[in-house]
Formats: structure tokens, C-alpha cells, sequence
């Protein structure tokens, strides 16, 4: 799509809170697992940064 947002998905409604709960389940898992977020995103295959806004609630992350 065109000019569409990254991540975005205009049949999943978000709000912010729902963003940064996800975000902090997020971050939780991976210390759970041990990882740090450098690890976590070599695993996912995406940066570093992209972790972080994850976890921040600044991103949602893609289901694809």
C-alpha cells in the first residue's frame, strides 16, 4: 500500500494504552527469556530500534 504507515493496519483499531501494554508484555517475555533487546531483534531480524519502540508503545509491531 502506498503512502501507508508502517505497521499500520486499518482493520486493527489501537489506542495508546493498548500500545504500550503490549510494549511492556513485550519487553517482560524477552527479560524473561533472558534476552537483551540487541538479541531479541537479531532474532526477529529487524533493528535494534525497532525493538525499542516496541517496547516503548511507540510502534506496533507486524503479525505478518
Amino acid at each position: 500500500m502506498e503512502g501507508a504507515k508502517a505497521g499500520y493496519c486499518p482493520h486493527v483499531k489501537t489506542t495508546a494504552s493498548s500500545s504500550i501494554r503490549l510494549g511492556r508484555n513485550v519487553a517482560k517475555l524477552r527479560q524473561s527469556l533472558k534476552l537483551t533487546q540487541e538479541a531479541l531483534a537479531e532474532k526477529l531480524d529487524v533493528s535494534t530500534r525497532h525493538v525499542q519502540s516496541i517496547e516503548g508503545g511507540l510502534r506496533v509491531p507486524s503479525l505478518a
